[in-house]
């Protein structure tokens, strides 16, 4: 509103200032044009005065002439004596005009009329004081003659003269008169465009003004609408707060500083009716009967010097009943006063979820016992309290288990897993010396503060047997056993996370061992792990400095001895020693990186397929081996593709080498790795076969190409009749099964001529071709003569 106000004010100042200027200037024209009325006035009444002495000039002369004429006539001396006067008094009377007009405002040309007139009337004037001598002396005819001849064409001529001055006199007086007539019109027509110009600004001014006053009258107006529907609005909002406050879950309460009450809600009063408390009472008086465990003076002190405070309190008449109490102070310069509000929120659920989130974070839902987390907290601050406490930790891991679980299911393997735990508990005194925690799956950890080794080995002899007989009393047929590893403090380590890796260790040399036993650890295990451990750094290094490489071991197609494939194996050279595959492999898979190698081989292998395939090279696929931790690897299936894409290959030119456990282990229905990429075309090859389950039942879940027979029955097949036996049987039922067969490690001529004969379709060894780098292999078909004794 302030600036339509303004504006308005601005237009209507600069009207009456344009009014003010328009007058102003208009005066100044006014007092101009009076100036020039009076002077052309004063010009006119003095012209005037010329033309009336111009008129009298005029009529003495023709007097004169008259008189000049009556005085020649005249007979007698008295008459002609009155003559004579006249003629003087009216040549005086010219004379005294003539010098009146000279001393008048006149232009060159009246100046010089009125010189000659001088001098026409002068020697006018002495012509007839020469007549008036001739008649005086009685000589009429020569009066008559000289005023005749001389004296009346002078006064002619003089009549003329006073004609033209009378003329111009006339002339002048006009223009005179037309120039006051124009000023008196200018001026009137000022006048009357400065009243118009008045009364235009004053209307527009007044209809501005009037319309600026409507506008401020709606503006008003509206204003006035929208203060009222704010007001409404705000009522709402308060009336709708207030219900809020009322109806609200929490208890509250609005109080003075001094904490006498000021508005409470529903809640509130539901809260504190029970206790038949004496409203009038003050909050900080009130609190403490409501509520236990509360330091009243500290939440004083804290919102008065914070401006909020929290604290936690139990029910008097139910200490099950929890409260956070919220204090917060309430300043506003709208308010009279510093007002502070309570808020009493029943926090009984959360602090039973904290109690059961405490619960499943700390312990294990199925036995009850400590979990993980729960058992290293314990047992770190154990070693943090009393480093020298020597105490022994067990790491329990149950043999078969996964039998349990797939047979009888998950329910069966929860009951297994509760009465190891009973069974644990049992064997162990009950006291704060001691620990037991399922950390996760079949493993359990037991912590022994007061035992020597022979009561450690006591102790996990008891605890194998208990749980051998658990299960032998139901199932005959199963041995449910358990490995257990024992490590110390400090001897076997100085920190939590040593004792558990040396216990674990420990625990999986038991079961090296035949398991159902255990074993302590040792410092030959000890210098174990260090090699693991350097051997893991040096994997990880090998990765970053590209150590490792690849090279291609031919296959062959029996029959023709023509090259159908290449299988890539990898190698790794570390410090110019070659590192055997049997070596590193295992452990990279125990550390993580067989994902990192597998995918270097897989890259390789395709990058060198298509290089080959550029230069005409008679290879159609290479083969390489995969692992489980690829096949459990996310986005393993779109790596293959991708790579098949990037080297524009087809998919059955490559060959997935897996082993017959790892077959089974992903024919389940969460894990389809394989069964999608074979049925994107990729050839899929059983390696390792026959060291397994042998069973071709298993295969025909899964559309596999070919079944390579495992080395050690092709090295015994010669002499050895079992041998030669289960290769012949797989020969056999691989062909039934539609399914190629490869032999690997050909060593001699013998096994290949009975591979040969027993119909088997492919093959690979060193006596065919050795593993060589791709720019040393060799595809050329083999000669059978070269292979004949």
């Amino acid at each position: 509103m302030n600036k339509p106000t303004k504006n308005t004010t601005f237009y209507v100042a600069l009207g009456y200032i344009l009014i003010c200027s328009l007058a102003f200037a208009t005066s100044l024209l006014a007092f101009s044009f009076e100036n020039r009325i009076q002077e052309s006035i004063e010009k006119l009444d003095q012209q005037f005065q010329q033309k009336e002495l111009v008129e009298k000039l005029y009529q003495n002369a023709r007097d004169r002439s008259i008189l000049l004429l009556q005085m020649v006539t005249a007979k007698d001396p008295f008459e002609l004596d009155y003559y004579q006067m006249q003629l003087y008094d009216r040549a005086g009377k010219i004379m005294v005009a003539l010098r009146k007009y000279q001393t008048m405002e006149t232009n060159e040309e009246e100046k010089q009329l009125l010189s000659q007139l001088l001098d026409e009337t002068t020697l006018n004037r002495d012509l007839q004081n020469r007549v008036m001598t001739l008649i005086l002396n009685q000589q009429p005819d020569a009066a008559l003659d000289l005023l005749v001849l001389e004296t009346l064409p002078i006064q002619e001529k003089a009549i003329q003269l006073f004609q033209t001055l009378y003329g111009i006199k006339d002339t002048q007086l006009k223009e005179s008169r037309q120039k006051v007539d124009h000023d008196v019109t200018a001026i009137k027509n000022l006048w009357i465009f400065t009243l118009v110009s008045f009364f235009i600004l004053i209307t527009l001014i007044s209809i501005y003004t009037l319309k600026k006053l409507r506008q401020a009258q709606r503006i008003q107006h509206d204003f006035q609408t929208e203060l009222e529907q704010k007001v409404t609005e705000r009522t709402k909002e308060i009336v709708l707060d207030s219900a809020i406050l009322q109806n609200i879950h929490e208890s509250i309460a609005i109080t003075t500083e001094q904490g006498k009450l000021v508005k409470t809600n529903i809640k509130y009063n539901s809260l504190v009716k029970p206790f038949q408390l004496d409203r009038q009472l003050d909050i900080w008086t009130l609190l403490p009967q409501l509520f236990v465990d509360i330091d009243i003076e500290r939440l004083f002190t804290d919102v008065i010097q914070e401006g909020y405070a929290r604290q936690e309190g139990c029910l008097n008449s139910d200490l099950n009943r929890h409260y956070l109490i919220d204090v917060h102070q309430i300043q506003d310069v709208r308010l009279d006063n510093t007002y502070l509000s309570f808020l009493l929120t029943d926090v009984t659920h959360l602090k039973q979820t904290q109690k059961e989130l405490e619960s499943l974070a700390n312990y294990d839902l199925v036995t009850q016992l400590p979990n993980r987390n729960l058992f290293q907290k314990t047992v770190t601050n154990w070693i943090n309290q009393d480093n020298n406490q020597a105490f022994a930790l067990f790491f329990l891991d149950l043999d078969n288990f996964k039998w349990v679980n797939d047979t009888q299911g998950h329910e069966a393997g929860d009951q297994v897993l509760k009465q190891v735990a009973q069974i644990i508990q049992s064997h162990l005194p009950d006291d704060k010396n001691h620990l037991v925690a399922r950390l996760g799956g079949d493993e359990f950890a037991i912590v022994c503060r007061s035992c020597d080794e022979l009561m450690l080995a006591k102790l996990a002899n008891q605890l194998i047997d208990s749980i051998k007989q658990l299960y032998q009393n139901n199932h005959q047929s199963q041995t449910l056993g358990c490995s257990i590893g024992i490590a110390t403090f400090p001897k076997d380590g100085n920190s939590l996370e040593d004792l558990m890796r040396h216990a674990d260790f420990s625990m999986y040399k038991a079961k090296e061992q035949g398991k159902n036993g255990y074993c302590l650890f040792s410092d030959k295990m000890n210098e174990h792990i260090h090699y693991l451990y350097q051997t893991e750094i040096n994997l990880h290094q090998a990765l970053v400095k590209r150590e490792f490489f690849v090279v291609y071991q031919p296959q062959y197609q029996l029959n023709s001895l023509e090259v159908t494939g290449a299988e890539a194996l990898i190698r790794w050279k570390k410090e110019d020693q070659l590192i055997p595959p049997a070596e590193f492999i295992p452990l990279a898979e125990k550390f993580g990186l067989i994902n990192a190698i597998g995918g270097f081989v897989l890259e390789t292998a395709l990058t060198q397929l298509k290089l080959w395939q550029q230069t005409n090279n008679p290879l159609k696929r290479v083969a390489i081996n995969v692992s489980s931790a690829q096949l459990n690897e996310t986005g393993f299936t779109q790596q293959v593709k991708q790579q098949l894409d990037l080297n524009d290959l087809a998919p059955h030119q490559l060959d997935l080498e897996i082993t017959e456990s790892l077959l089974l282990d992903h024919l389940s229905e969460d894990n389809q790795a394989l069964s999608i990429l074979q049925k994107k075309g990729l050839e899929i090859s059983i390696d390792d076969f026959g060291t397994g389950y042998s069973s071709l039942a298993y295969i025909k879940h899964l559309n596999v190409n070919r079944i390579k027979i495992d080395q050690s029955f092709v090295r015994d097949l010669t002499h050895n009749a079992e041998s030669y036996s289960i290769v012949n049987a797989i020969i056999t039922m691989g062909h039934s099964l539609g399914l190629k067969v490869l032999a690997e490690g050909i060593e001699t001529t013998q096994q290949l001529a009975l591979l040969r004969e027993l119909g088997c379709d492919e093959g690979q060894g060193y006596l065919l071709a050795r593993p060589q780098p791709a720019d040393q292999v060799s595809f050329e078909p083999l000669k059978l003569d070269n292979f004949e004794s």
